[in-house]
């Protein structure tokens, strides 16, 4: 099952081929040329990634991230064709879960494939502690019978 992605980035030529990809790797992608529209579109669609392009009209992606990152759950992918510095320096910045640069879809399938498994991997805990206390409350039963 993929994940559930919202990109939000203005750039006509690049977000096509974009969001063809993550759609060939099975995620379920909404697109957002308008930043705006952001928290609209997070109670509609419950993304669990976003991808945020650094480089907009009328706002600074890192100030899209840094408003993702303090008012939802969702996990902040920057990306941009800027240098591999002024990324690192973004995401220091933001607090977001990574970087991306533009045009290397490896390094986004990474990427996204990692933070996949993190989001099973925050699932596990909660599942496992109820098996847990069912087991205590089962033996605790049977010690007190």
């Amino acid at each position: 099952m993929g994940l559930r992605i919202l990109v939000i980035d203005d750039d006509t030529d690049f977000v096509p081929a974009l969001t063809a990809f993550l759609e060939e790797c099975g995620h379920q992608v909404r697109l957002l040329s308008q930043w705006y529209e952001v928290f609209q579109v997070l109670k509609q669609f419950d993304p669990q990634v976003a991808l945020v392009d650094l480089t907009m009209p009328g706002i600074k992606g890192e100030d899209v991230a840094t408003s993702l990152k303090r008012w939802s759950r969702v996990h902040v992918l920057l990306h941009s064709a800027r240098s591999q510095d002024e990324l690192m320096l973004a995401l220091a910045q933001t607090k977001a879960d990574g970087i991306v640069r533009k045009g290397r879809p490896r390094e986004l399938a990474e990427r996204l494939a990692w933070l996949q498994g993190e989001l099973v991997r925050q699932a596990l805990p909660s599942a496992a502690g109820a098996r847990d206390r069912s087991t205590a409350d089962a033996s605790t039963t049977s010690v007190t019978k």
